[in-house]
């Protein structure tokens, strides 16, 4: 028999709140806005979920962001059953020409040009060279890639994890730290004594600390990290 679900509906967190801590139900409305907002927050700026999608580079090298993108986690190229993840460079050449309305490159302006990057393989070799680079253009929504144009890339990215067409699940890892928010945003509202608050805001905090050790790297991830950089030598006796 299974153990209780790994995820929860946002309502049925404050629901639970409301229950355990006798708030009225006619604030059950404020407490899910208080919910929802934080749990954006969460998504953002705590926890390590993001979201992954195909998206299209245009002949231009632009990529638009997807309608419900706030910030970028990694922009990559399958390779060799792998990833290869495009490097930012704001040094790029965005376009300021428009033919008839359109975005175009004025190629002697350098608008659309590729980067050309010095390579050498022998000594005086330097690292950090890509054949893919990107620039976000937050302005615009979109992004301008360099190395590779009319194709699809993987786009991983943040989203706020609020569905507006249906439910909205919350990972049960997450609600402990959502209910310290909640109880700390009841204290605001109640007014209650600069001690209580002290107190609710301290259970927030080390709520969020707990949340984010599940995002750091495993023992085991340490050590294939250290492994992949390891290189081998002769062992002399």
């Amino acid at each position: 028999m299974a153990d209780t679900s790994g995820i929860t509906k946002i309502e049925d967190i404050v629901d639970r709140f409301t229950f355990m801590y006798k708030v009225p139900m006619e604030d059950h409305a404020l407490y899910l806005e208080h919910a929802c907002a934080f749990y954006k927050t969460i998504r953002t700026h705590h926890a390590g979920s993001f979201k992954e999608t195909k998206v299209a580079v245009d002949s231009l090298g632009f990529i638009d962001y997807p309608s419900d993108y706030i910030d970028l986690v990694k922009l990559y190229l399958p390779k060799d059953g792998g990833i290869w993840s495009f490097t930012r460079n704001d040094g790029l050449v965005t376009t300021t020409t428009t033919v008839d309305g359109a975005d175009t490159f004025d190629t002697d302006y350098g608008e659309g040009t590729g980067i050309r990057d010095d390579r050498i393989t022998s000594y005086g070799a330097v690292g950090g060279v890509n054949d893919y680079y990107y620039k976000p253009i937050d302005e615009d929504r979109q992004f301008l890639v360099s190395g590779v144009t009319s194709a699809n890339v993987t786009l991983r990215y943040k989203t706020s994890g609020l569905s507006l067409s249906g439910e909205t699940y919350v990972p049960s890892i997450m609600e402990d730290c959502m209910m310290a928010k909640l109880k700390k945003e009841r204290a605001y509202i109640e007014d209650v004594t600069i001690g209580k608050l002290q107190l609710f805001r301290q259970e927030l905090l080390d709520e969020i600390m707990l949340l984010r050790k599940t995002t750091l790297p495993t023992l085991d991830e340490f050590r294939d990290a250290l492994s992949s950089v390891t290189t081998q030598v002769p062992m002399r006796k």
